[in-house]
């Protein structure tokens, strides 16, 4: 039992590093320093996001914690849009 907590911890700490790197991708978008920086930080977001995701498959977590983890992922991103958008 104590291995699958420190699995999901791992998982978790990762996944907030990802969310992170959304963050700063939401902020390139709305506060453009230049343009090789937006497309550094997304080709960024979307490699992490690919390891994470082959990691979590090779350990064989369950779908359902992938989706709320997905679900969670998707809900910081519109709300970081959408707050961007309206204090723009």
């Amino acid at each position: 039992m104590r291995d699958n907590q420190k699995l999901y911890l791992n998982m978790i700490l990762g996944e907030f590093g990802n969310t992170l790197i959304l963050l700063c991708v939401v902020k390139a978008i709305w506060e453009p320093s230049s343009i090789a920086e937006f497309y550094l930080l997304f080709f960024g977001l979307v490699l992490s996001t690919k390891y994470t995701n082959y990691l979590e498959k090779l350990v064989g977590l369950s779908k359902k914690f992938i989706m709320i983890k997905l679900s969670v992922f998707l809900l910081v991103l519109l709300l970081s849009i959408i707050i961007g958008f309206n204090f723009r």
